[in-house]
């Protein structure tokens, strides 16, 4: 598949932001023998607090891997539990992070499974980390300042040289050519400047809340005072989407948001029974969560 081709889907699927997308699929060379493999990360907390929750947003972190599979863009997808990267933050403890990294396993084996997406992987990164050739690629590495981006450039060179990854998807705050916050762009822009193998970037919409203080924000970390929908069983979806609306300046774009990963679902996995938005999203995250036998 050229880059034009590419280029078409993402620009016909709102959930990317097309403009930095694009803008990188015109840097980088589309992988020509075949599909390759896409690589997404997901971390557990923040630079400064740890994660409170997994957000509903984090479902786009599947769907649009699982549209480009469709599209015979990529083959796989690896989806990396980043917990020997909270390590590096100095509030995050050991018990927390086991914590939080089962609890995160645990959703997206969950998500995998009921959504029937195949080839899909789950793996944490303490897991690589133990593999023969770990040391050996962390030994070629240059120094970086930041610790958690020397996490970041190993977690590409590892995949890229195993796996064949050619292709990484995250997320941004904005589609401006440089970014107006700290997303994953920060990472990346080390990524592309260290490894040797071509790397295609694509980024998908920052997750939305409804406190106007925070509107875009990412889509895997959910930390407080943010009053977003959650993944979890026991979320009260309709209360949460009335109380927004009559109270949030920025209910209508969260609302559109999720409109759109709605609307991927039904596009890739099932024509949902209801009508009203609030419906769908309790029928979504019913069957995201099926799999997720205790809440931690």
């Amino acid at each position: 598949m050229n880059s034009k081709n590419v280029q078409t889907i993402i620009r016909n699927e709102p959930l990317f932001e097309g403009n930095i997308s694009v803008r990188s699929l015109t840097q980088e060379r589309v992988p020509s023998h075949g599909p390759a493999n896409l690589f997404v990360g997901v971390g557990l907390c923040t630079a400064h607090e740890p994660a409170q929750a997994i957000p509903f947003d984090i479902l786009s972190f599947f769907l649009l891997p699982e549209l480009l599979r469709r599209k015979g863009i990529i083959q796989s997808t690896f989806f990396l539990i980043a917990d020997t990267h909270a390590m590096t933050n100095h509030f995050m403890k050991p018990e927390m992070v086991t914590q939080m990294t089962r609890c995160m396993s645990q959703t997206a084996h969950s998500i995998v499974r009921s959504f029937r997406l195949p080839d899909f992987n789950v793996i944490t990164a303490s897991k690589i980390r133990k593999s023969e050739d770990s040391q050996k690629i962390l030994n070629l590495l240059p120094h970086f300042n930041n610790q958690y981006i020397r996490e970041e450039v190993f977690d590409l060179c590892w995949f890229a040289q195993n796996h064949n990854v050619r292709w990484k998807l995250g997320w941004t705050i904005s589609n401006e050519i440089v970014s107006t916050g700290h997303d994953e762009r920060f990472f990346d822009q080390e990524i592309r400047a260290t490894i040797s193998w071509p790397i295609t970037f694509l980024y998908a919409s920052a997750g939305r809340t409804f406190n106007p203080k925070k509107p875009k924000t990412s889509p895997y970390i959910s930390v407080s005072e943010e009053n977003r929908l959650l993944l979890t069983p026991q979320e009260k979806v309709a209360m949460k989407l009335i109380a927004a609306e009559e109270n949030s300046p920025c209910f209508v774009a969260a609302r559109n948001h999720l409109q759109r990963i709605v609307r991927l679902f039904e596009q890739l996995i099932i024509k949902i029974p209801a009508e009203s938005l609030t419906e769908k999203i309790e029928f979504i995250t019913r069957v995201a969560t099926q799999e997720i036998e205790t809440v931690v």
